[in-house]
């Protein structure tokens, strides 16, 4: 015998079947609402004390070009190390920074310890010349021979040059990222079509990528003829992650361009 409900009683069980369901679904997360919305976010992290909107396009190129690294060969690698064309005085460069790089991570236990002792190495050693940068940069700036050879001044460039050599010696992966950053007077909301302006480095390790942006956490600089320093060592720049890199860089080339030692 069906027993028959009547108006009162139908509102008030579908009443509360409606709060037993909306119940379940702030408890266990489901009905798809609160997936689709997370997905629609954009994300927001803190740099220094501000909170930055990482802009979805650049993130996702950013996934891409760490999933295309490119090596464009000996020939443009050696142009790197001097533009003399001297395989002898390459090979000494070579081994000058072999033994440059052995020293810095001497007691060193692991890969990661390497990598921050060689980026911190790097900002407290090189200067940035800013009266060559004003004039034009070319390869001969960035080279590893002019570098060690002209008073360790050079670009970011040769900031990056520098962090990937000696990274390599020690066998860790590492590449040139090439792209789009916010300095110059540029805004975070600018990324995704800032030009080409900057050159930082990426080191995979136990499958995982970290960044290293020499030039950013040195306040190092040549200028008018003199040295100087405009403070201290910036150590956010030192083994930064994914996230933090792509509210700030938007990489357009990603090139191994020194095989790591075995």
């Amino acid at each position: 015998m069906i027993t028959e409900i009547s108006g009162d009683k139908y509102n008030m069980i579908k009443r509360f079947l409606y709060i037993f369901l909306i119940c379940v679904c702030f408890v266990f997360g489901s009905c798809g609402c609160s997936e689709v919305a997370s997905e629609e976010e954009h994300k927001i992290i803190n740099i220094r004390g501000i909170n930055i909107e990482i802009i979805p396009s650049v993130y996702e190129n950013n996934l891409k070009k760490l999933d295309n690294i490119q090596n464009f060969g000996e020939e443009i690698t050696n142009v790197y190390i001097s533009v003399s064309g001297d395989e002898e005085k390459r090979n000494r460069i070579m081994d000058e920074i072999k033994c440059i790089s052995d020293e810095i991570c001497i007691g060193a236990d692991n890969d990661l310890e390497k990598a921050k002792r060689i980026s911190k190495w790097t900002a407290e050693n090189l200067s940035y010349d800013r009266d060559r940068a004003a004039n034009g940069v070319d390869t001969e700036l960035i080279s590893l021979e002019s570098i060690l050879y002209n008073g360790y001044r050079t670009t970011c460039g040769g900031h990056a040059n520098m962090v990937s050599a000696l990274c390599a010696a020690q066998g860790i992966y590492c590449v040139n990222l090439r792209g789009g950053t916010v300095s110059s007077g540029n805004t975070h909301s600018d990324l995704a079509n800032i030009p080409t302006n900057h050159e930082w480095n990426g080191v995979y390790i136990d499958k995982k990528w970290y960044f290293l942006n020499s030039t950013w956490a040195s306040e190092r600089y040549y200028e008018n003829g003199e040295y100087g320093n405009d403070g201290s060592y910036l150590e956010c720049y030192e083994l930064f992650g994914f996230d933090e890199m792509s509210a700030e860089h938007r990489i357009d080339i990603a090139e191994q361009r020194f095989a790591e030692k075995k």
